[in-house]
């Protein structure tokens, strides 16, 4: 019984942590689900201030790749970690919100990723995670039927951001365990991760843009434009499905 006392107060203290730390974000995204115009390094700054409130109040870190070279002369350096675990939390926050234009794509993307990361802290038996993990699948995974395939709610920027923050947290507690190669996390948010690097090398090198300036050249969005000329009425939910169906096969691949 005392097992399982402690069990619950450890999983429910992660998930009030992660809530007190989204608070600075919860603020801009609700201004912004209100229509009210933010400048986008405004917005960093409070995505800033979320991640550094969630390094400090969960204790994260990231200071181990298996890989002696980046350990030893970069990792080793606290600020500079410090600073990539900000750059980590940034990137997974605003790539969710990149992909939440579909019917059910941000959902279903945030609710596979979750499952995954379940499997394995089961796997691996970190319980904590496992039930924090499985609560958020069922939150979404409830919310969904309203997304998908016809969307009756919309999750606004709230909901994208929520989601991408909690994933990267996890994302974070999961590569401080040893078990695995950190690298098995990029895997796993692979997409949408690459969603955002890519926007940013092509912003900032070929089209000379500001890397923060929203535009519709995302991969969800140019499927459903190809999809929508072949004059298809399910092609909103159709690109979502191609997306997750590729995303599907990629990570049984590498699990």
């Amino acid at each position: 019984m005392n097992a399982e006392t402690n069990r619950m107060n450890a999983e429910n203290q992660i998930l009030q942590l992660m809530l007190y730390a989204f608070i600075p974000i919860l603020i801009i995204a609700a201004l912004e689900d209100l229509n009210v115009k933010l400048r986008p390094h405004l917005r960093m700054i409070f995505i800033a201030f979320s991640s550094l409130t969630a390094i400090f109040l969960l204790n994260l870190e990231f200071n181990d790749t298996n890989i002696e070279i980046i350990d030893k002369y970069i990792l080793s350096n606290v600020y500079f970690s410090l600073f990539l675990i900000i750059i980590m939390i940034i990137a997974l926050v605003n790539a969710f919100n990149f992909i939440d234009g579909l019917n059910g794509l941000m959902c279903l993307s945030t609710v596979l990723i979750l499952l995954f990361y379940s499997i394995v802290s089961y796997n691996y038996n970190y319980q904590n995670i496992f039930w924090v993990c499985t609560i958020l699948i069922t939150l979404y995974g409830s919310i969904l039927i309203f997304n998908f395939p016809k969307s009756y709610i919309f999750y606004g920027d709230t909901g994208a951001y929520f989601s991408g923050f909690c994933i990267a947290i996890i994302s974070l507690i999961m590569a401080s365990k040893k078990d695995f190669s950190p690298f098995y996390q990029l895997a796993i948010c692979s997409y949408p991760t690459t969603e955002v690097i890519f926007s940013f090398f092509r912003k900032m090198f070929f089209e000379k843009k500001s890397p923060m300036m929203p535009d519709d050249k995302h991969l969800h969005i140019m499927i459903y434009n190809y999809l929508s000329k072949k004059n298809l009425f399910f092609s909103n939910p159709l690109s979502s499905f191609i997306i997750l169906f590729i995303n599907i096969i990629y990570l049984f691949i590498v699990n």
